[in-house]
């Protein structure tokens, strides 16, 4: 709505017919945003600081691929290779905070240990 009133009062020659198609659309938009994306979203703010952080990075960095290719099957764009490796490197850098630690723990370190002489 902001935006709206900022353009109006930017641009006051926009006619009555855009004002009325915007006003049209937000008796829809309105009740989408606050019962469906405003609850997803506090959802979120909430749960994240209760996660472990590798956790959490890998639910956004899904959340990112999933939206890639859920927008190019939804508007019917080609998803070639380009796509396809963005979102597995979005993924493995998603994986990389959680999948490191492990294979770093189960794998002998080389270093020598320091020796304790007191």
């Amino acid at each position: 709505m902001f935006s709206v009133i900022v353009a109006w009062v930017t641009y006051p020659d926009i006619g009555p017919e855009t004002l009325d198609a915007v006003f049209n659309v937000s008796v829809w938009v309105l009740p989408i945003a606050l019962l469906i994306l405003l609850p997803v979203y506090f959802a979120a703010a909430w749960g994240t600081p209760k996660l472990n952080p590798g956790t959490s990075g890998i639910l956004f960095m899904t959340e990112v691929s999933v939206g890639a290719i859920s927008a190019a099957l939804l508007t019917n764009e080609p998803f070639g290779l380009r796509e396809i490796l963005g979102v597995g490197l979005i993924t493995a850098a998603g994986l990389t905070e959680v999948v490191v630690p492990i294979i770093a723990a189960k794998i002998p370190s080389r270093r020598k240990q320091p020796s304790r002489k007191h």
